[in-house]
């Protein structure tokens, strides 16, 4: 899978492909987002502080009959 495939078959921009992995009959693909588009979500400034991040998992629309999910780690908030 290529970031191309993220984009067109499940409309997916700004991320990046990191890995594919087949678990129990389900696909689990891991994404990273982009550092540079990274900004406060109130103000808007690229001026942040890391607080760490938490892998959240999204389902997506499957592929024939397996189901497919998409490991997002996103930052923690306060």
């Amino acid at each position: 899978m290529s970031t191309s495939l993220l984009y067109h078959a499940f409309g997916i921009v700004g991320y990046y492909y990191q890995s594919t992995c087949f678990i129990a009959g389900v696909i689990v693909v891991a994404i990273q987002s982009d550092h540079c588009r990274l900004r406060c979500p109130v103000c808007k400034s690229r001026e942040i502080h890391y607080r760490g991040k938490l892998v959240r998992r999204f389902r997506t629309v499957s592929i024939g009959q397996k189901a497919v999910f998409i490991d997002l780690p996103v930052q923690r908030g306060e």
